[in-house]
């Protein structure tokens, strides 16, 4: 049974060491399995897959910090059935599950909306990056629904093609500038333990993202909460985050994201130890179905 179950495996790295012996890269896995049946080749399905590595330090009693190193499988799976429209999922498959796993390590993110990476439109949608679980969920998926936010956001992009294209900050084609105000709505929020704190939770901010070159970015965004009772600890005031990615297919990528918990140096912080350590590492292949 295992050796069946690894002959496609087998098959599909055959076919990718064949395109790289001729220099080029498929598009898709149209290309490799040479058919159009099941919505092969059409891009309607892609996404990448890889590894996750994460050293999360938490407070699991009074006065005393509590570390776990996360080991996980990472996969995003990005549906396009028209234009801009999007719906997008990321799975997490930890490794290293154990009774000391923090119990509010999200399994899966979801996302559906609509997205244009153009110059001046608009983005709405719905995000959930709320604790969503397979199992021994400290929230149920409904309160998680309800606790992820509806968004508005809208691009100021600088990239060539422009007439001002010859800015000193994009070095070649690949070079994009983009700064996207954005408004979220959440319409309910947890309290500090992540039990029920309230109805409607207003977010403001901007997300800055430069590629500099040749896929090479840096990226960073920053956070106003309107009404302070609504912040709990795991707010940030900002994020950030860096690497190398290439949207085409069977590309190996690798980034780095800190997305919660930065506070600024003048903001009392209740999670002093959370820092540039306890980002998550990612280390992914693109794929296009």
């Amino acid at each position: 049974m295992k050796i069946k179950a690894g002959i496609p495996f087998v098959f599909l790295l055959l076919h990718l060491g064949m395109f790289a012996q001729q220099g080029t890269f498929p598009e898709h896995f149209g290309d490799i399995f040479k058919s159009d049946k099941m919505l092969l080749g059409k891009r309607v399905i892609a996404g990448d897959v890889g590894y996750a590595f994460q050293n999360v330090e938490f407070i699991e009693t009074p006065g005393e910090v509590s570390n776990y190193l996360r080991h996980a499988i990472r996969a995003n799976v990005n549906v396009n059935p028209k234009s801009q429209w999007f719906l997008r999922t990321t799975f997490y498959l930890d490794l290293n599950q154990s009774d000391q796993t923090p119990v509010w390590l999200a399994n899966v993110f979801y996302q559906v909306g609509y997205y244009d990476w153009r110059n001046r439109r608009f983005s709405f949608g719905y995000e959930n990056f709320q604790p969503n679980r397979f199992k021994n969920a400290q929230v149920d998926f409904l309160t998680n629904l309800r606790r992820g936010h509806f968004f508005v956001s809208y691009n100021f992009a600088l990239e060539q093609g422009e007439r001002d294209n010859r800015h000193i900050l994009l070095l070649d084609h690949t070079s994009r500038i983009v700064l996207s105000p954005f408004v979220r709505i959440h319409p309910e929020f947890p309290n500090d333990f992540n039990d029920f704190g309230g109805y409607f939770k207003p977010v403001a901010g901007a997300m800055l993202r430069y590629v500099i070159y040749r896929n090479f970015y840096i990226e960073g965004a920053v956070y106003f909460y309107p009404i302070s009772r609504t912040v709990v600890p795991w707010d940030p005031d900002f994020t950030y985050g860096f690497g190398v990615f290439n949207w085409q297919s069977f590309r190996v990528n690798v980034s780095y994201g800190n997305w919660i918990a930065n506070r600024f140096p003048w903001n009392e912080s209740q999670m002093p130890f959370h820092g540039i350590l306890n980002g998550e590492l990612n280390v992914s292949v693109t794929w296009a179905w």
